[in-house]
């Protein structure tokens, strides 16, 4: 709601709460349709393994989608513009629903769908979220924005969580692709009905005309900032980690070591369950050391999971259900790091009159190359490693006589997965440290407003 006077206290106010209670229902719908749900969706569709992948880089390559949330926001405001994009991206989900259908007997079909639906679904996202931040320090003063941010990220994550037991037990006691189905129209109806509350959000025209600037003589001086083209390969590099990562990570638990859908999504509640314990301590370490510090500590623990994941036991449920607690809590907190870690650079280095297009051009270009190349590189590699299985499980076998085809091909690939990685932690260290020269010529303050964790949607 676009209102002609600066905001009072009490619209500030009304907006805060509004935007909490969406962060609630949207944590809980999120939930209901967010990746790890998705892709055991497309398990049970019996989806081959290379094009569960693609999911997995969708919710980057849906990034290319961006510019048309700068459109829409230009015309209707930036709350108008969330809203918006927030009803068709549930609309996408239920497409998702409708694809699982029409497996049963058009399997090809039905991936088509489950894909289509996966792009529209986190473009939309991509494109209602593209004023998020300067939304948030419009409704909030100084003094305000941290805690109201901080409650946001708990309201995110205590609803996700509540959400994410609500439906592993639905799961235990009845397991099929038609409860999945119904799950995700549960969580499409509620992001809808979320939508309607950030429709009453009060903001002034500032972000408006922000978003009506021609964007392509922006872009153009964004790129002949050097600094943000290094920000641009490092985010490439942290964002590829999750592409290529995630989606196999599931697919290693629940078909490599038979895991049920009920213990994959419990596995995936400790991952947002670090995502909220680790936001705070982000703020700190980025305040003290710096976002390139907390980058790159954000990108080991990624190396980590995958190097755990080739070490890992062949069998013994006793140690691989700990092992997987632990390694998914590692991945929610290296996201995080990266994360905030990215905007923290970005926020430092990107003059504040620049950092509505900049940011467009580094979030379409940043998501969309590594969801493209996460998807070639993560395809690629698993397509690799199921040729090699041939000749490497027979010697396999002979050290762990439990070695299954499918586990070793997941532990081929991340083998082949851990060279390339490294490779992009070359790059992350490139990166400049910004932290002591933003801090000499701004001040603490100002350092602690540039590490804030983001708000989640």
């Amino acid at each position: 709601m676009i209102i002609d006077h600066p905001l009072s206290a009490e619209d500030r106010k009304i907006s805060q709460k509004r935007m909490l209670i969406f962060n609630c229902i949207n944590g809980f719908s999120y939930m209901c349709l967010g990746e790890t749900l998705i892709i055991l969706l497309a398990v049970k569709m019996m989806m081959p393994d290379t094009l569960i992948t693609i999911l997995g880089a969708m919710q980057y390559i849906g990034f290319v989608l961006l510019p048309l949330g700068v459109w829409r926001a230009g015309k209707v405001g930036a709350a108008q513009c969330q809203a918006d994009f927030w009803v068709a991206r549930n609309i996408a989900a239920l497409l998702a629903a409708a694809g699982a259908i029409v497996s049963l007997k058009f399997p090809p079909l039905g991936w088509g769908m489950l894909l289509l639906s996966s792009f529209t679904f986190y473009g939309s996202r991509a494109a209602g979220v593209v004023l998020c931040q300067p939304l948030t320090g419009e409704v909030t003063t100084s003094e305000e924005r941290p805690q109201f941010i901080a409650w946001c990220g708990v309201t995110f994550y205590l609803f996700g969580v509540i959400a994410l037991i609500l439906v592993s037990l639905t799961l235990h006691f009845h397991d099929s692709l038609y409860v999945l189905c119904g799950v995700i129209v549960v969580g499409a109806a509620l992001g809808v009905t979320a939508s309607s509350l950030m429709r009453g959000v009060r903001e002034t025209t500032t972000l408006q005309e922000s978003a009506r600037k021609k964007i392509l003589p922006e872009l153009k001086l964004s790129l002949k900032n050097p600094i943000i083209v290094q920000q641009l390969f490092a985010g490439f590099w942290a964002t590829m980690l999750i592409v290529t990562i995630l989606p196999v990570s599931i697919l290693m638990i629940k078909k490599g070591y038979g895991f049920t859908n009920t213990q994959s999504l419990f596995f995936s509640s400790t991952q947002f369950i670090a995502c909220f314990s680790v936001s705070y301590l982000t703020g700190k370490i980025a305040a003290k050391k710096g976002p390139r510090y907390l980058l790159i500590l954000g990108y080991l623990a990624h190396i980590v999971m995958a190097a755990c994941w080739v070490i890992a036991p062949f069998s013994g449920l006793g140690w691989i259900i700990p092992l997987a607690l632990i390694l998914f809590a590692i991945y929610g907190s290296g996201v995080v790091m990266a994360e905030n870690a990215i905007q923290g650079y970005f926020l430092m280095t990107v003059p504040k009159e620049q950092q509505v297009i900049s940011a467009v051009l580094i979030n379409v270009l940043r998501g969309f190359c590594a969801g493209i190349g996460g998807m070639l590189l993560a395809s690629g590699l698993l397509k690799l490693a199921q040729y090699l299985v041939t000749f490497v499980l027979p010697h396999v076998q002979k050290l762990f006589p439990g070695a299954t085809e499918q586990l070793v091909i997941y532990k081929l690939y991340f083998v082949m997965l851990l060279p390339c990685i490294l490779i992009g932690f070359c790059q992350v260290l490139k990166l400049k440290t910004v932290i002591y020269s933003f801090k000499e010529k701004y001040g603490d303050e100002a350092v602690k407003q540039a590490v804030l964790p983001q708000r989640k949607n």
